[in-house]
């Protein structure tokens, strides 16, 4: 009912947030937008030309935005949110994911977590010791146990990766190791193997290209050693024609394999029914599965969002939820990034820091 949905407030300063999740969270019935916050009066980005200004986001959502988060949290309005949804640079998420959790709320959060190891592993131990929800997205199959995983993902991104104005997604920042398609989109791919396999990386060997005008990653080639030994070979690339994702995944276990082979279509630009993908499960035993139509990334702008983006809303109302890619896996994958860049500069494999 209205009167049980859940208050919460979305702390965002890119397109996604005011493209995607508000939209998203205003068309939900369960979901009420407590509070916005948005630290410029006029938000302005390179990846966006006609974003809400301050008095808009207030109209169009019927609700009070805040210059910072600490504004809102000393606010009377903290005592009805029961959530945050954080979709601000990557750079913020740990102060902005730490205050949340420190004030009781539960936490959704853009990938990656963090862009910075040690961060990554503060705010992980702060929500694993909260009974509060920290969710970032996936799925999994009985394959028994894991010995190698191979991905792949391209994208067309090269506007973004090549552009100097987007500094946020080609400049390292604060304690950063490199940045581009690593931080930008190997996220969802970490996340994904980590979250299906349950493998934990503990050391990471890569080579990238760059783009020739900003340095930031392009296209990565990324070996991964896991704790069991198993293996995994990941490769990323940032400039494909077309305007959709291309995803293959592949996790092979002593019973059998996981499959996932699809596109993920920009919800500007078409409905992801378009592009559907299939996951398969095959095993030695002969009890093979297949869903048909199944969406590695749900981005749709119509409708009350992705699945992740519900369940969260269904956790903070206090019913079922699917977890997802909770703090601990969020951190393997923010580890095993930073361990990428850093193996891709010193030319040799480094460790996660995991053990």
């Amino acid at each position: 009912t209205v009167a049980a949905a859940p208050h919460v407030s979305e702390d965002r300063s890119k397109g996604i947030g005011q493209g995607w999740h508000l939209p998203h969270l205003k068309a939900n019935p369960k979901a009420v937008i407590a509070a916005i916050v948005e630290p410029a009066k006029q938000p302005r980005s390179t990846l966006v030309s006609d974003m809400d200004s301050f008095e808009q986001l207030s109209a169009r959502y019927n609700a009070p935005v805040f210059e910072s988060f600490d504004a809102l949290l000393a606010s009377p309005l903290r005592e009805r949110l029961d959530g945050v949804l954080i979709a601000a640079p990557h750079a913020a998420h740990f102060e902005l994911g730490v205050k949340a959790i420190n004030a009781g709320l539960h936490v959704f959060m853009e990938k990656p977590m963090t862009t910075d190891l040690v961060q990554a592993q503060k705010l992980a131990a702060a929500a694993c010791a909260t009974d509060k929800i920290f969710m970032e997205m996936v799925e999994n199959g009985d394959i028994g146990e894991v010995r190698h995983v191979c991905a792949f993902f391209a994208a067309n991104l090269g506007w973004l990766f090549n552009d100097p104005a987007n500094a946020g997604w080609v400049q390292p920042t604060q304690n950063m190791k490199g940045n581009g398609f690593g931080w930008g989109q190997f996220s969802h791919t970490m996340a994904w193997i980590f979250m299906v396999s349950g493998l934990t990386p503990t050391s990471v060997f890569a080579f990238a290209k760059g783009s020739e005008i900003t340095g930031a990653d392009m296209y990565d080639a990324v070996t991964i050693l896991c704790t069991n030994g198993a293996t995994v070979s990941v490769s990323g690339v940032a400039a494909i024609p077309g305007t959709s994702k291309h995803i293959d995944n592949r996790i092979i276990g002593s019973e059998g394999m996981i499959s996932y082979c699809g596109r993920a279509i920009d919800g500007a630009l078409g409905k992801s029914e378009e592009c559907p993908g299939q996951l398969e499960l095959t095993r030695f035993d002969g009890k093979d599965r297949v869903i048909k139509k199944f969406e590695f990334e749900n981005l749709d702008q119509e409708g009350t969002g992705p699945e992740s983006l519900n369940e969260f809303i269904n956790g903070c109302l206090g019913e079922p939820f699917y977890q997802g890619v909770g703090a601990e896996v969020g951190l393997a994958a923010v580890a095993t990034i930073d361990a990428m860049y850093r193996s891709i500069e010193s030319g040799k494999a480094e460790p996660t820091y995991l053990q």
